[in-house]
């Protein structure tokens, strides 16, 4: 669920084969160098999409430059269609005497090419950590779009604010937004905590973006929520709690919102930071854990099956990981200790077609959980890793069109308002 873990709790979105995906779906402008020559001159000739083909370990991907001009700079992001990832940034662009040079340290990769007048193509290569990969470029007409039917659309009635805040790890500051329900509060309210890897506000993968589904969603039945982008670089899952704490103390701190019913969402390695904040901080009202895990090895264990890796060499490919150190961290830690010391009411939820966390972690959040009627613990049927319906089990989220199950929105929305009951 962190950077570096080239198979493991996270999000599957994050493949080895997937070069592009070393960080994705930043969603932010490129910053470029100003264009040798004059930007307007070079644009008759280089603005537009520029597709090409990366081919690796018997994988064709997709890459597509989309290059355009802003104050007489050249600018640049990468898309990767077959991803379902557009908008990596780019931190320099130049193009001269038919050269082409495009850098992108959010990835780690660099394109550079030649153009071709006579071919109207630009033949050359691109790089990503270390590794070189012949890829010539065509201009295409448009760029992939994908359909997100229940990404929100305005007008919105609800009101949202930009906030900065510090986690307990004072040298992070971190940035989110807050969406406010309509009408006098004070509101229930929840921190959204992000799964794998480097997340942005809206956990954007694939072309879903289910944090704002879900603060779309809550906030038009009377729920606040904070949802922030992770903090940049390498971090345990330790150092992520701290962060999530601390967005969970700015809210405590806010009189728009009700205290003790001011809780901690996560999905995948955020359903177990919430559970480790609820664990060591009593003031945390409630927390709701979507696809979390409370038995890292055993979990692990099911991925590694679920890639095809034989039984017999699991474990070896298991103790590899520790080298990591979101691994050893990770691999250390005692659900069932956190479980039993949590003691506010628990919405644990699950996709029985999960292929990523088996149910039988929620099966354990149960078992282990102290009595509390207010507490829920559901397999939802025919749902993956991210909750949306689907006939198999599947990682393919891309290629449904749902983010998710509309059945799980209500379940989540209804257990928060039954607090406050």
């Amino acid at each position: 669920m962190r950077t570096n873990n080239p198979t493991g709790i996270r999000k599957p979105f994050r493949l080895i084969v997937l070069l592009i995906m070393a960080a994705t779906c930043l969603n932010c402008p490129a910053q470029n160098t100003i264009l040798p020559g004059g930007c307007l001159l070079a644009l008759t000739q280089i603005e537009g999409y520029w597709q090409g083909k990366l081919k690796t370990g018997g994988t064709e991907l997709r890459v597509v430059f989309v290059i355009g001009c802003q104050n007489d700079s050249l600018t640049a992001v990468i898309d990767s269609p077959d991803q379902y990832t557009k908008d990596i940034p780019t931190d320099k662009i130049w193009f001269q005497n038919d050269s082409l040079y495009i850098r992108s340290k959010t990835i780690n990769a660099s394109y550079r090419g030649r153009y071709l007048r006579d071919k109207n193509i630009i033949r050359g290569h691109f790089s990503q950590n270390g590794m070189r990969f012949n890829m010539n470029l065509k201009k295409t007409e448009s760029r992939a779009s994908w359909n997100r039917p229940q990404t929100p659309q305005p007008p919105f009635p609800y009101q949202t604010e930009e906030v900065s805040f510090a986690s307990l790890d004072t040298s992070v500051i971190l940035h989110g937004t807050l969406c406010i329900p309509e009408g006098k509060g004070p509101f229930p309210i929840i921190v959204m905590v992000s799964g794998s890897g480097w997340q942005d506000r809206d956990e954007s993968l694939f072309g879903h973006q289910p944090f704002w589904v879900l603060a779309d969603y809550l906030a038009r039945n009377g729920i606040a929520s904070l949802r922030y982008d992770d903090r940049p670089g390498q971090a345990t899952t330790y150092d992520l709690s701290l962060d999530a704490e601390g967005a969970f103390r700015l809210l405590q701190s806010d009189s728009r919102f009700i205290p003790v019913q001011t809780g901690i969402f996560g999905h995948s390695e955020g359903g177990t930071i919430a559970w480790m904040i609820a664990a060591r901080n009593r003031s945390v009202g409630f927390i709701i854990s979507m696809g979390g895990v409370v038995e890292p090895m055993e979990t692990m264990e099911y991925q590694l099956e679920k890639l095809g890796f034989e039984q017999e060499k699991i474990p070896e490919q298991i103790q590899s990981f520790r080298q990591n150190a979101w691994f050893d961290y990770f691999f250390n830690i005692k659900g069932k200790k956190l479980v039993r010391r949590t003691r506010c009411p628990v919405l644990a939820i699950n996709g029985s077609h999960d292929v990523q966390v088996p149910v039988k972690n929620v099966e354990l959040m149960q078992k282990w959980s102290r009595p509390n009627p207010l507490s829920q613990f559901v397999i939802f049927p025919e749902c993956n890793h991210l909750m949306q319906k689907c006939a198999e089990p599947t990682n393919e989220y891309g290629k449904i069109e749902q983010t998710i199950d509309p059945a799980v929105l209500e379940e989540i929305a209804k257990f928060i308002q039954k607090l406050s009951h």
